[in-house]
């Protein structure tokens, strides 16, 4: 195959793997999720922005040889994959931590990208004006930023990663709410990325970066299935952005009577109200229900009660025990339901969280 064709052809490739991706992200919606898709997949609009913008890389495709389009296509790829990867992670997690930095940090960044991404592309419609000088500078800069980018992706992989190991201890009573798995899973797309982009983007061979579009294009289409469906389970019923915006900026120490006030009253809350039958009780029901702040009442629980999610799991595995002992007929998916937890695999999480 001539050269020029097979550039192309991978590029369009690229560009048409990605325009589906955004059009399936923003039509389909599972099962039980068209009520709610902003909840049910947090980064949608994000997603099929991002998903769109490859389209730049049409001028490439129908002029593959020229200096300027090379530059664009070789640039484009370590420019903006590792923004888009740090701005859809803050998006996606940050949305259901409740974080509230995370917005400007991404349009700062997006501004930059963008910038450089728009040089670019108005350079590729100039063929044979820019001298070899000028696109060099512009592809360092490209660079750089795509540097300052991986920073940027690894810090939001750093705040992620940090959710990960405190969020069933710190705030959720189940971890089906908060998606841990596919928390795991989408923190090794950066490293690919940086894996692949990277020694292509460097080398400057275009063989390579088309077989790079190839390779993204494909993984383009595995990413579209593995995420089809939600991952976030059903909705929960405080609001987290809400309750944090109302919490003290500082913490006052708390004086013996005071913690044993609260412990009295999480206590009732949780066991003599049985508030630990709810499947997705979070420590903000538990505040709004006390009277006292979040930060108060998780520093209370954590410090005397063991931690939020190993307290009210606790009450539920004794529950499970005292409910099979009174039904032995009953199934254990019908007695996993009734004792507060979301599913057979939420209890064996549970489970195996506690054991360890």
């Amino acid at each position: 195959m001539h050269p020029e064709i097979f550039y192309s052809v991978a590029a369009q490739t690229y560009v048409v793997s990605a325009v589906i991706f955004a059009a399936v992200r923003w039509f389909h919606c599972c099962n039980g999720c068209e009520d709610d898709p902003e909840y049910y997949y947090p980064d949608r609009k994000l997603t099929c922005l991002f998903y769109l913008i490859p389209i730049v890389l049409l001028v490439y495709v129908v002029e593959p040889l020229t200096e300027e389009t090379k530059y664009l296509v070789r640039g484009y790829y370590p420019l903006t994959h590792f923004y888009y990867c740090a701005a859809l992670l803050l998006n996606y997690f940050g949305t259901i931590k409740g974080w509230r930095v995370w917005k400007k940090t991404v349009w700062l960044c997006g501004g930059l990208v963008f910038s450089v991404l728009a040089v670019l592309f108005v350079l590729a419609f100039m063929p044979g004006e820019v001298s070899e000088e000028a696109l060099w500078t512009v592809e360092i800069v490209a660079f750089s930023v795509g540097v300052l980018m991986m920073g940027y992706c690894a810090m939001a992989m750093m705040a992620v990663w940090k959710s990960l190991k405190e969020i069933v201890a710190d705030y959720f009573s189940n971890p089906d709410v908060f998606p841990t798995d596919y928390a795991r899973m989408v923190l090794y797309i950066p490293i690919l990325h940086a894996v692949l982009i990277w020694p292509v983007a460097l080398s400057g061979n275009m063989t390579a970066v088309a077989w790079l579009q190839i390779v993204l294009s494909v993984f383009n289409v595995a990413f579209l299935i593995y995420t089809l469906p939600s991952y976030r389970k059903k909705i929960l019923e405080a609001d987290i952005s809400t309750d944090s915006q109302k919490e003290p900026f500082k913490m006052q120490p708390l004086k013996i009577k005071n913690v044993d006030l609260i412990v009295a009253q999480i206590r009732k809350v949780v066991e003599d109200e049985k508030a630990f039958l709810n499947p997705h009780l979070t420590v903000s029901d538990v505040a709004a229900r006390c009277d006292f702040s979040r930060t108060y009442v998780s520093k209370v629980i954590k410090e005397e009660l063991g931690g939020f999610y190993k307290y009210v799991n606790s009450l539920r595995f004794r529950c499970l025990e005292d409910f099979q002992f009174k039904n032995p007929n009953i199934s254990l998916d019908a007695a996993i339901e009734q004792c507060g937890f979301v599913s057979r695999s939420g209890y064996y999480n549970a489970r195996k969280y506690a054991d360890s």
